[in-house]
C-alpha cells in the first residue's frame, strides 16, 4: 500500500502539475478537470495484494478520497461518457463505470501512479476506487463486503500503532509467509 496525504489537493496539483497541464488534461477528456480536482479529498492510496509482479494488474486498486461523493460521481460519469463509455454494470449495489485513457490517473496524481489502460471505477463510501478491470473491481467489492480489509487485519492494526497521526507517505508491505 502506498498512501499519499494532502492538506489541500488543489494546491498540490497547481504547484506540482501546473495550469498548462490542467488545460491539456481538460482538453484530453473534454471536461473541466478543475471540477474533479476540487472534490479530491486528503488521501490517495495505491493498494495491491498481488503475490507476483505478473498479477499486479488484476490485483491493484487506486483509492481516492473525495470531499463530495455525489459531485465526484457526476463528474466522473461525464468523463466516462466523453471517452465513449456509456455502459455500466451494477454489482451488489455498486455501479461500475469505465473511463478510457491511459493518462487519466497519472494526469491527476502524477507519474507515481500506474497507467491504467481502462479506468474501471465505483464509489465506496467517500472513496472512488479505480481498477484496471471490471473483475478486479468486483473482487475488491467482495473483499470490502466480507470485511477482508486492512482495518480489520490484526497485523496491520499492530503496525499502525507505530504511525504518526499525520503523514504524507505510508508504505505498508506484508511479505509472503
Amino acid at each position: 500500500m502506498l498512501s499519499l496525504g494532502f492538506s489541500d489537493f488543489a494546491q498540490w496539483f497547481t504547484t506540482n502539475q501546473g495550469a498548462d497541464h490542467l488545460s491539456q488534461l481538460s482538453a484530453t477528456f473534454n471536461f473541466d478537470m478543475q471540477k474533479v480536482i476540487s472534490v479530491v479529498g486528503t488521501e490517495v492510496a495505491l493498494v495491491s495484494n498481488a503475490e507476483t509482479s505478473g498479477n499486479y494488474e488484476g490485483s491493484s486498486w487506486l483509492l481516492v478520497q473525495t470531499s463530495d461523493a455525489s459531485k465526484m460521481s457526476a463528474y466522473l460519469r461525464r468523463i466516462a461518457e466523453n471517452t465513449g463509455n456509456t455502459k455500466l454494470k451494477n454489482y451488489n449495489n455498486h455501479v461500475i463505470y469505465c473511463i478510457s485513457g491511459k493518462s487519466f490517473l497519472p494526469g491527476l496524481f502524477g507519474e507515481i501512479f500506474p497507467d491504467f489502460n481502462k479506468n474501471y471505477y465505483t464509489l465506496m463510501d467517500d472513496y472512488v476506487v479505480f481498477a484496471q478491470s471490471e473483475s478486479s473491481l468486483i473482487n475488491l467489492i467482495r473483499y470490502y463486503e466480507t470485511g477482508k480489509t486492512l482495518d480489520l487485519n490484526d497485523n496491520f492494526n499492530a503496525f499502525s500503532y507505530n504511525l504518526a497521526t499525520e503523514s504524507n507517505v505510508i508504505w505498508y508491505v506484508k511479505p509472503g509467509q
